[in-house]
């Protein structure tokens, strides 16, 4: 699977079109890719978007515009930020760990 939208045109969704993974709640939102894998995520009156929330990021678009995430990360890679090739949580054979990012304060 290439993209979030297809991840969400594979998957089975909700009576209002909503495919909601993890811990999600929503309202008076329809057609949307709601992905949690750390917090709770919400959303309310949102058509036809993908949002995404891991622990290194949150990522909200319209479905039609996900592709541009590649511009998002070519921007992190410009401006230095570590999100776009570190993770904080990084999983070995014998067990996950959670790195902790801190900000220059240049920013």
């Amino acid at each position: 699977m290439g993209s979030w939208a297809s991840l969400f045109d594979a998957l089975p969704a909700d009576e209002e079109g909503n495919v909601l993974r993890g811990d999600v709640l929503v309202h008076d939102t329809h057609d949307c890719y709601v992905h949690s894998t750390s917090r709770l995520v919400t959303a309310v009156g949102m058509d036809d978007h993908v949002i995404v929330e891991t622990k290194d990021a949150i990522l909200v678009a319209p479905k039609e515009r996900v592709q541009d995430v590649k511009d998002l990360v070519a921007k992190l890679k410009k401006s230095g930020r570590g999100e776009s090739s570190l993770h904080r949580e990084v999983f070995r054979p014998w067990a996950a760990m959670t790195a902790s990012m801190r900000a220059s304060a240049s920013r």
